[in-house]
């Protein structure tokens, strides 16, 4: 990979202008820690310890360019510190989703590390038996969620499994990196208007779809609450569109509730979509955020899940042209500073006004069942948080893993009215559509 690219160092900017949410990373792995498995931080930073040079994700750094002339230097450090790694006790299932909402409320402060491991155990009443949380908190400029749960399958779970694309160590100094940005502004600033102008004229062909906002469209706060749900879905056919449909049908209900008389024919969601290893891409974070429409509107709960999976089926089969991704490469012209400007006006003067893409993220991810190895046999289950963003409040992650699915919900309890109340209705439309909530 080459240096960091501008849309690596976008989810980098917002901490340096002081953003309030938080642009990174949250994977979340239960277990059942056994009574006689000793402490269960020293057993997961031991773990750490023993395979955290076969990571390379976890030695990663960034520093930071004077006056962002140029994107955030990579640099490596080898050495585990084990500080990273710490531990906290909780006394109930309730008090660890409590203190995983405390965690991914502080952004981490990437001008000194870029990941950190925080242990809760203590409690003995979590879903399917799960007494321990380990939630690892990580910079998104290094790599996507994928990339990430790599690398901590390499360390926890004993996995040999491809270690994710990473920007190259850069050996320059910063005073020498903000030299040359100085020295290729008139290049990128002639690269910028030629791109503008093809974006605009792709743009105008295929313009992103809209639709209005509801009481999901709002700026966030600080304040954070989590929900996860454990589910069985053993025999159920499809449980990724099915737990889909069930969030969308539990959405266009709470915001009905409260306001919002035709959220079902307007309701809509930004969907994760994983680049393929075939298209060029210049940043390790290979994504893209698509915005589909939800079909609340369908009432029958199988066609509505059948529609959302032609939706998405549809919009990726669109959108992975080199003609349409061509418009994400503008970002990369733009003088640094420029981008680091951009990010910061964004920062100071968030908004959510006018139409929308979607109401929620929501974050998927396929994988079978596998045996694992390391802290494997207490395994249980595991979830993401997509973060926040101004206009998105209420975001959703859904893992299926053989016949187990778990969904993460993310939100800012004081804006998003009654968060309680729309995790008992998802639960409900979950267990009717699903499977068994543990």
């Amino acid at each position: 990979m080459s240096p960091l690219s501008a849309k690596d160092a976008a989810f980098f900017y917002p901490w340096v202008h002081g953003s309030p949410s938080s642009t990174d990373q949250h994977l979340v792995y239960a277990f059942a820690w056994p009574e006689n498995g000793g402490s269960p931080v020293d057993a997961v930073r031991d773990q750490f310890a023993r395979r955290y040079h076969l990571a390379p994700f976890f030695h990663r750094r960034l520093e930071r360019v004077p006056g962002d002339l140029d994107h955030p230097l990579v640099r490596v450090d080898p050495t585990f510190d084990p500080a990273r790694v710490v531990g906290r006790r909780v006394d109930s299932w309730r008090d660890a989703l409590s203190a995983v909402g405390d965690i991914v409320r502080v952004p981490l402060d990437v001008g000194y590390h870029l990941w950190e491991v925080t242990v809760l155990d203590g409690f003995t009443d979590g879903p399917e038996g799960a007494t321990m949380l380990v939630v690892v908190h990580a910079s998104h400029s290094l790599c996507a969620g994928f990339g990430l749960s790599l690398s901590v399958q390499t360390v926890l779970f004993d996995a040999d499994v491809p270690t994710p694309d990473l920007p190259d160590p850069d050996v320059r100094s910063p005073r020498r990196a903000a030299l040359r940005g100085v020295a290729r502004i008139p290049a990128d600033a002639a690269r910028s208007a030629r791109s503008a102008l093809a974006f605009r004229r792709h743009g105008d062909v295929d313009p992103p779809r809209t639709t209005s906002p509801l009481v999901f469209t709002a700026v966030p706060g600080r304040d954070r609450a989590v929900e996860i749900l454990a589910v069985d879905a053993t025999g159920v056919t499809d449980p990724l569109s099915k737990t889909l449909a069930a969030i969308s049908s539990s959405m266009a209900e709470h915001a009905r509730d409260h306001g919002d008389v035709q959220a079902a024919a307007s309701l809509g969601a930004y969907v994760t979509l994983v680049l393929p290893p075939s298209i060029p891409w210049s940043s390790t974070n290979r994504f893209v955020s698509a915005a589909i429409p939800f079909h609340a509107d369908v009432e029958d709960t199988v066609d509505r899940a059948r529609a959302i999976r032609a939706s998405v089926s549809e919009t990726r089969k669109r959108m992975f042209t080199p003609e349409y991704l061509a418009r994400y490469e503008v970002v990369e012209h733009l003088p640094p500073a420029v981008v680091s400007r951009l990010i910061r006006r964004g920062v100071r003067r968030p908004h959510a006004d006018g139409p929308v893409g979607g109401h929620t993220v929501v974050s998927t991810a396929v994988r079978p069942a596998t045996a694992l190895g390391g802290l494997g046999p207490a395994y249980r289950f595991s979830t993401g948080f997509p973060m926040l963003t101004p206009g998105i409040v209420l975001t959703h992650s859904v893992a299926v893993i053989g016949d187990h699915v778990t969904i993460g919900l993310l939100t800012d309890p004081k804006v998003l009215p009654d968060f309680a109340g729309y995790c008992a209705r998802l639960r409900e439309a979950v267990r009717r559509d699903v499977g068994h909530i543990h």
